[in-house]
């Protein structure tokens, strides 16, 4: 979950009416005794920019747009060059000059906004630059306070919390604060007569108070409003002891701006879960820290290249995690950190920034890689099953708690797969074995067909050799890919499979629904006669449950699984059976990137994946490792010259060059960078030399003419307008 919010927009307008023009950044308008013609008056006039729909008002000027041009680097002089992060208005009003040069803007008055994000930082600190997006946003979202809004409507002032990162002294503890301090006494049960498994009950105690006791708490709040309720229900009695202790509790984490008597019920709620949640994650963490501690054990060799190797990447895995957890939280804030949108809502709207580019739910997914770390660390396969049981409980509470809240009050989360088609929908025909019915009798025979295939090579598999199996992978790859692929390949130039289904009476529907049946069939059997392959390399191999391969093949397969299952559920039928090839009236336009989709390209390409490599895992075997890497080679051909054609060529430049796992890395990178004190001391430097030529510059500028100035400006205009058409062109 991520929300963020939009910056305010910094339109300047100036009416006119002689007041101060140097409040908007712009000179004061030129005297002169010396009488001049109309185009000098269209200059020396005051700038005042007419929004679209306005009517012409003697005075106006008409601002000549200048395109914006992005990926390109700043190349140019700065009075000739529009994403400097600067206009021409702002180096007149450096130089203090009355002859301005008008300032060229687009319409929208977001256009400095992007400029500024081009360059990231202003050429020159004593100008007016626009802040950037993310600066823009954060200073919002710390300065001015937020509005949180009811279910019945009725808005209200969200006080200023306390976050939960940083540490107190333990003279501003209040008693709560004592309480969630009283976890660290979980250390006591290390220097007792106890036997290990007690720290894992302990850890499981905590564990299960999170995600069962939180997850029903939420669940309940979310479909029936029962905290909300509760609350209003101590509220009604003020003569009550738990309207005292509410009142105490309700105070922990605020300042002095909130009022327990006339805030709104939600809110209240809101401000006595924090203190539970607190309490139940300190336990949480510090009991599972224990449990660590507790089958820890010395290496023997601690310099061998294993254990190093181990600890090495323990240490990175830990510290990943922690980075993701802080960055996470800096983006969400404490409000989404306890849930608060089960309450009320706030004007933000979803964004997706930085590490909610890079992985689905950080603080769930890579958050937990410190579980893992620990493994490492530890060597100890105990304290691995362990930290997978756990993180399973977290992935479970995220997927019956918070996507389905999600989903509720951001609709915008939700894809609609229901493409609509000459005013219905399209049949649900199977995908996979789902959407079965017996009643179908396409579907009954292709259901005998795989189990028949299936049971034959499962009691045969002795005498069957095994090349057969690997040529039943290979044909099924390239029947899918190759053959099936080059049907999609003509369809897509020429409409070559829906012209032969009409010839024999088929409509584009009824094309496009046979196509499924044979495009699905294809597929299942792919998987099947791959495993039936795995099956067959993996006889004489046990399992074992320390067994680091066979773990991970586990992993592997069960995050294909979850790959193939955000695919379909933000394609549907129609995405996933191609049915852009086929009916291009039902495109989504624009695109739109959702799902698992906002973070990768062809995400079942990747690491949908590892299903195929976990089997391999599984079996043991170096074949079928191979086969699933010739296999994927198979299907990245099949993207390359048959996907990625037909999408460049029905959705051209909309198509987003670099998937957000790549965006949000790139993010982090130049942000490190920036941060870097010697990256920081160029830009100063550069600043006072850029600052030094626009003075030169404008000095210049002085001596020219006004014709002269007019024609600088066309050649501006024009040389822009050049440089956007070759950026369209390339």
């Amino acid at each position: 979950m991520d929300k963020g919010k939009e910056g305010d927009d910094g339109a300047v307008v100036d009416d006119g009416s002689g007041g101060d023009a140097s409040a908007h950044n712009f000179p004061a308008p030129a005297t002169s005794q010396s009488p001049v013609n109309d185009s000098d008056k269209m200059l020396l006039s005051p700038c005042r920019k007419r929004k679209k729909g306005d009517p012409a008002r003697k005075g106006d000027i008409e601002v000549v747009p200048f395109p914006r041009v992005t990926n390109m680097t700043c190349e140019t002089p700065p009075i000739l060059e529009g994403n400097t992060c600067s206009t021409a208005g702002e180096v007149a009003a450096d130089s203090s000059t009355q002859d301005p040069i008008p300032p060229s803007t687009d319409d929208d008055s977001s256009d400095s906004d992007e400029d500024e994000q081009l360059c990231r930082t202003p050429l020159n600190s004593n100008t007016h630059s626009p802040q950037s997006p993310e600066s823009s946003d954060s200073e919002a979202s710390t300065n001015k306070p937020q509005e949180g809004v009811t279910d019945s409507g009725q808005k209200f002032r969200v006080p200023h919390t306390k976050s939960p990162l940083p540490l107190y002294s333990p003279l501003r503890w209040t008693l709560f604060d004592w309480l969630k301090s009283s976890c660290l006494l979980s250390v006591i049960l290390l220097f007792l007569p106890l036997p290990r498994w007690v720290l894992i009950v302990w850890f499981g105690i905590w564990r299960l108070a999170y995600n069962l006791g939180i997850g029903l708490l939420l669940k309940y709040q979310s479909e029936n409003k029962v905290i909300t309720k509760f609350t209003q229900q101590i509220l009604s009695k003020p003569n009550n002891m738990l309207y005292s202790i509410a009142k105490t509790a309700a105070h922990v984490d605020v300042d002095n701006d909130y009022s327990f008597e006339s805030a709104p019920p939600s809110l209240t709620a809101w401000l006595l879960f924090r203190p539970v949640v607190d309490v139940i994650l300190f336990y949480d963490v510090v009991a599972y820290f224990v449990f660590v501690l507790g089958y820890w054990t010395a290496p023997a060799h601690f310099f061998s290249l294993k254990t190093l190797l181990s600890y090495i990447g323990g240490v990175f895995l830990c510290f990943f995690a922690l980075w993701a957890k802080t960055d996470s939280f800096r983006v969400v804030k404490d409000y989404a950190w306890y849930w608060g949108d089960f309450f009320f809502a706030i004007h933000q709207k979803l964004t997706f920034d930085r590490v909610f580019r890079i992985a689905p739910h950080p603080m769930y997914t890579i958050g937990y890689a410190f579980f893992y770390g620990f493994a490492l660390l530890t060597h100890s396969y105990i304290v691995l099953y362990v930290s997978l049981a756990a993180h399973v409980c977290q992935l479970v509470f995220l997927a019956l708690v918070e996507t389905p809240h999600m989903k509720k009050i951001y609709p915008e989360m939700v894809g609609d797969s229901s493409y609509k088609f000459s005013g219905g929908a399209l049949p649900r025909s199977l995908v996979g074995f789902g959407n079965f019915t017996p009643y179908r009798g396409v579907d009954l025979l292709f259901m005998v067909f795989v189990a028949q295939n299936i049971v034959v090579h499962i009691v045969l598999i002795e005498s069957i050799p095994t090349w057969v199996f690997v040529c039943e992978v290979l044909f099924w790859r390239l029947w899918l890919s190759g053959v099936l692929g080059l049907v999609l390949h003509l369809q897509s130039k020429s409409n070559w499979f829906v012209l032969k289904c009409e010839k024999m009476g088929m409509n584009t529907a009824q094309a496009f629904d046979n196509w499924k049946l044979i495009y699905n069939a294809a597929h299942v059997m792919t998987y099947v006669s791959f495993f039936c392959c795995a099956v067959k390399y993996s006889a004489g191999v046990t399992f074992q449950p320390y067994c680091v391969a066979q773990v991970l093949a586990l992993v592997l397969c069960s995050i294909s699984l979850w790959c193939s299952l955000s695919t379909y559920e933000v394609l549907g039928d129609y995405g996933w059976f191609y049915g852009d090839f086929f009916i291009t009236s039902a495109v989504p336009v624009p695109v739109v990137y959702s799902g698992i989709y906002r973070f990768m390209d062809n995400p079942d390409s990747i690491i949908g994946w590892g299903g195929f490599y976990g089997l391999g895992l599984f079996a043991e075997s170096k074949t079928v490792v191979l086969l699933a890497a010739i296999c994927q080679v198979i299907n990245y051909l099949f993207i390359v010259f048959v996907e990625s054609p037909h999408m460049r060529k029905i959705h051209g430049g909309k198509l987003r060059p670099i998937s957000g796992i790549q965006s949000g890395v790139t993010d982090i990178f130049l942000d490190m960078v920036e941060k870097n004190p010697r990256i920081q001391k160029l830009n100063k430097k550069a600043r006072r030399e850029i600052s030094k030529i626009k003075k030169r510059i404008t000095t210049e500028i002085k001596g020219l003419s006004i014709h002269d100035r007019i024609g600088l400006q066309k050649a501006k205009s024009t040389l822009f307008e050049n440089l956007l058409l070759k950026k369209k062109k390339s």
